[in-house]
């Protein structure tokens, strides 16, 4: 008897242990971050300032673990003709090309690690985009996290008026290469318990993103299940749903369906290409 006392004993002090580790890690029963929603309501019924911050690496052939494009593309270092900037499908030629976006401000070499940052407006809606050099990948995943766990703020001034970036943006959003294929990196525990919002158009980012979300307590609206290329296109079709404030389930299809106008992949695929939220929440959808 006092034995199998022990026993029971001994397992609840590890059941403790176990659910103090999850705690510990923020890792949780994950659902849609209500509160999150209600900013973004409040937000846009006041038809206030809403800001998407990219955090974008350059397309490298020699700093990056991909399949080489041809080198024109592939320079990490080369903003006009970068497979994710220059090119047509990169997100400063593409969104400049666009006739509902407007380019209001551009400048090069915000940082060591940051080519040219670029931001534009549609509405009440603006997104900010920082180019990363291609061999400055770990930095980008770094500043990305940072942003997304509370710990790394700033802004960029315009005329007349300052956009919240990184922590305080209402929408963080990486868009290139998986880095995490390459690099291993741990995410800092949430800093101030607020949920924040978080997109990862990368290869396999759901599988490569997740804890380190998790731990920072960002809720992945829209990440990826397979290989893709991350062009602008996907982008746009994201953030355009988020801003009409869509379920994730229409973010995903919007997503899915820009994917296969310009990758002629099949409809089903392209959306199925794309993961919407945890998929811990698909059982009770």
């Amino acid at each position: 008897m006092k034995s199998l006392q022990k026993l029971l004993i001994i397992l609840l002090l590890l059941v403790g242990a176990y659910l103090l580790y999850l705690k510990i890690n923020s890792v949780e029963i994950k659902t849609f971050p209500r509160e999150s929603f209600d900013r973004l309501v409040a937000k846009e019924s006041k038809k206030q300032r809403l800001v998407v911050h990219v955090f974008l690496p350059l397309c490298d052939n020699e700093n990056q673990g991909i399949v080489p494009v041809p080198q024109k593309f592939g320079n990490g270092f080369d903003l006009k003709n970068n497979l994710y900037w220059g090119a047509m499908y990169g997100v400063k030629s593409y969104f400049k090309k666009s006739k509902d976006w407007r380019l209001i401000y551009s400048k090069k070499d915000i940082s060591k690690s940051v080519l040219e940052r670029v931001v534009f407006q549609k509405d009440n809606l603006y997104l900010v985009a920082d180019a990363y050099r291609g061999d400055k990948m770990r930095q980008s995943l770094i500043d990305y996290f940072d942003s997304t766990s509370g710990f790394k703020s700033g802004e960029v001034a315009l005329n007349g008026f300052s956009l919240p970036l990184y922590k305080d943006a209402d929408l963080t959003v990486f868009n290139g290469h998986d880095g995490l294929m390459d690099y291993n990196i741990k995410s800092k525990l949430n800093r101030d318990n607020k949920i924040r919002e978080s997109v990862a158009i990368a290869c396999k980012s759901y599988s490569y993103f997740k804890e380190n979300l998790s731990r920072s307590k960002a809720y992945p609206l829209i990440t990826t299940n397979g290989e893709l290329a991350p062009e602008a296109y996907v982008l746009e079709a994201i953030v355009d749903s988020w801003s009409r404030l869509e379920s994730v389930k229409n973010m995903k299809k919007s997503a899915g369906k820009a994917y296969n106008k310009y990758q002629k992949c099949g409809l089903r695929g392209a959306i199925n290409l794309f993961q919407s939220g945890w998929k811990s929440e698909d059982e009770l959808r």
